[in-house]
């Protein structure tokens, strides 16, 4: 079993582990991902538009050819759970290079590969989209979501075509920084913004917020459903973890993180143990045991 987390620059010892820089260098790396076919092979999306990949679990990597502009942010990359060799990334714009490269809006939106990597193509109804992130079924993977910058969009037949599910003039559904779904229902989707999370039973035809025992203006980055138990949810943001074991009626603080580690980024269920988890906050790297109960 591989456990891969993205610092900010420095590595902490936790647990008795001893961690090592692995690479590459070719700018910060957004996000890391893993084949679910073959655990040593590796992904990772840059904030520099370049994608990297490694087949023997991080010593060694070699960068795809995804070279779109150094301008342009790889804010998301997912691997098909059901056929590893499709992979979508997704584009959002970069403003910190705008003064530099210009307008690179041009480039945004969600790209698939269907030979691991190797050949890229940008999915055509979603030119323009300034994609934030992405998720695929786990177990209808024909269902994408894309989260964007003005809403949430959908695909049931691999990113061939794409609907709004979100209303097209809310105020608050925008800038989708994180999406779960059910994986015993399609139609239940969780979608973290950059202030609070929103919940749909009915594929995006209603909206509601979920935020009971979140902090306010929370910025969602990260959201987990247990993929035993579907009621039970874990959330990560800046304000810290909570965890819902009601599908989201109401949230729980965790609060057994020191006040300096709440910036939470990311939360990954471990393949195996149903019930542990790995969290990675702004400065630290954290275990959950049954399901965050324990730490």
């Amino acid at each position: 079993m591989m456990i891969l987390f993205l610092t900010a620059g420095c590595f902490t010892q936790a647990f008795g582990a001893q961690w090592e820089t692995v690479g590459p260098y070719g700018g910060n790396a957004l996000r890391v991902v893993v084949d679910p076919a073959n655990s040593q092979h590796l992904y990772a999306a840059t904030q520099n538009g370049q994608i990297y990949q490694s087949s023997d679990a991080g010593d060694n990597w070699s960068p795809l050819p995804f070279e779109l502009n150094v301008a342009v942010s790889l804010s998301s990359i997912v691997v098909n759970p059901k056929k590893s060799t499709e992979i979508y990334v997704g584009v959002s714009e970069n403003f910190i290079h705008t003064d530099t490269f210009g307008d690179v809006s041009g480039y945004a939106g969600v790209y698939k590969s269907e030979d691991s990597g190797f050949h890229w193509t940008r999915l055509e109804p979603t030119k323009g989209w300034s994609v934030l992130s992405i998720a695929v079924h786990p177990v209808k993977s024909n269902v994408v979501l894309a989260g964007t910058a003005s809403g949430v969009f959908r695909s049931d037949d691999d990113g061939a075509t794409w609907q709004r599910i979100s209303p097209a003039m809310h105020f608050q559904i925008k800038s989708i920084v994180s999406l779960a779904m059910d994986p015993s229902n399609t139609q239940t989707i969780f979608a973290g913004t950059t202030h609070l999370p929103w919940k749909t039973t009915d594929g995006g035809k209603n909206w509601a917020p979920v935020h009971e025992g979140i902090a306010d203006d929370s910025d969602v980055f990260t959201i987990t459903v247990n993929s035993v138990n579907f009621q039970t949810v874990l959330l990560g943001a800046c304000s810290g973890i909570y965890r819902s074991d009601t599908g989201e009626a109401h949230w729980t603080g965790m609060p057994a993180i020191p006040p300096d580690s709440h910036r939470t980024h990311q939360i990954l269920q471990d393949p195996v143990y149903s019930n542990t988890c790995y969290v990675a906050t702004a400065l630290e790297l954290w275990q959950l045991v049954d399901s965050g109960r324990n730490w």
